[in-house]
């Protein structure tokens, strides 16, 4: 039997006293995105609300809802906040724990995976509003920004925020300008079931 030496990145092997240099084949390590594996499953959802007129007295709101019979949790992913007009605006991220009494449900929502057959529904919703909300007045303020006119602004939670059942997570917005500004949300997240203990 030929002894072998070895190294971190190379062997040697001597066989009948002559001396043969090879490579070791390197490992291949590959690093899945949680997200793709949820799409991958059906249980990815994107979508974006409707068009927030927001104006310097008018409060309007966003959020991802998630309603209280789904039977899911939602793991917000990522969110884009895009203020349309030349005004800036002042953001507050609040974390509910009741949903919104009123609110227009957007239709733009969809499963991230087309090829998934068939298609899947989402049981979270993106809502949208003006005027005093309920769930904000009951809920806590987590963050605070100022978002520069004719910007997006996009923050990644990778599934760190989670909305279960009864809950949500609000956008409120207030113009800092003499005039109405636009804006417009965008979210992806992902769906599991809630587990009984």
């Amino acid at each position: 039997m030929s002894p072998t030496r070895k190294g971190s990145d190379r062997q040697i092997a001597y066989h009948k006293g002559r001396c043969t240099m090879y490579f070791k084949e390197p490992l291949s390590v590959v690093n899945v995105a949680n997200s793709l594996v949820k799409a991958d499953a059906g249980k990815y959802f994107l979508g974006e609300s409707e068009f927030l007129n927001v104006g310097r007295m008018n409060l309007a709101w966003t959020g991802l809802i998630n309603p209280y019979n789904s039977g899911v949790n939602l793991y917000l992913d990522i969110f884009v906040s895009s203020n349309m007009s030349p005004e800036n605006m002042l953001a507050k991220i609040w974390f509910c724990s009741i949903v919104p009494p009123t609110g227009k449900i957007s239709p733009k929502v969809t499963s991230a995976n087309l090829a998934y057959q068939p298609k899947p529904i989402p049981r979270g919703q993106i809502q949208s509003g003006e005027g005093v909300n309920p769930a904000i007045s009951a809920g806590t303020a987590v963050s605070t920004r100022l978002i520069l006119a004719s910007t997006t602004v996009t923050s990644e939670k990778h599934g760190h925020w989670i909305i279960g059942p009864g809950t949500c997570i609000l956008f409120s917005y207030v113009s800092q300008g003499t005039n109405n500004a636009h804006a417009v949300m965008a979210f992806g997240w992902w769906e599991e079931c809630v587990h009984q203990l």
